[in-house]
């Protein structure tokens, strides 16, 4: 009913979980690289700039995950999750 001045509380997500969806992230786009290098060369590079910017951003968020030791908020972990998700939407919907 009455409103405080205190700052609400956010919802905290587990720093495994972070890791290993960042994780999971990461071996998903190495391997869509090697997949693509592999089946096509260098001759469709769109699908390959995104394999690698997937790769890329996972690591980037997993090694930041990792040297972090404050537990995610759910806010934190929501951004680079949805866009890695549309990253791999994306190579499926250039692949088509």
């Amino acid at each position: 009913m009455f409103e405080t001045l205190e700052p609400p509380q956010q919802q905290m997500v587990a720093r495994r979980w972070g890791l290993l969806m960042y994780g999971a992230y990461c071996v998903a786009g190495l391997g869509l690289v090697v997949l693509s290098v592999g089946r096509h060369g260098f001759s469709q590079p769109v699908g390959l700039v995104i394999a690698c910017a997937m790769f890329l951003l996972s690591l980037f968020c997993f090694s930041t995950t990792l040297r972090s030791a404050a537990p995610l908020t759910k806010r934190k972990d929501l951004v680079p999750s949805l866009l890695l998700l549309l990253l791999m939407m994306l190579h499926v919907i250039v692949r088509l």
